[in-house]
């Protein structure tokens, strides 16, 4: 058996998209990127609160707000009327 004793919290993409307010599709396009780094379980994304930081870091060292406006609406899907 193995003791947690770190107390280690894994979030999933969708927790990452809510807490970020970003779409699932948009965490993953930016995992595949490069931007975010994470640990693949079985077929499944997980983060640590670590790696969440330096996302967030990342974004706002490297992008500036016309270049993350790209990003985020390259991943939307074109709208239907």
């Amino acid at each position: 058996m193995i003791k947690n004793t770190n107390k280690l919290q894994l979030y999933s993409v969708h927790d990452v998209s809510e807490f970020l307010q970003l779409s699932p599709r948009t965490i993953y396009e930016h995992i595949k990127k490069g931007l975010l780094k994470g640990i693949l379980i079985g077929n499944k994304y997980r983060f640590t609160e670590d790696h969440i930081k330096d996302y967030i870091q990342t974004l706002q060292e490297k992008i500036n707000p016309t270049d993350m406006k790209e990003l985020v609406e390259e991943d939307r899907e074109p709208r239907r009327y």
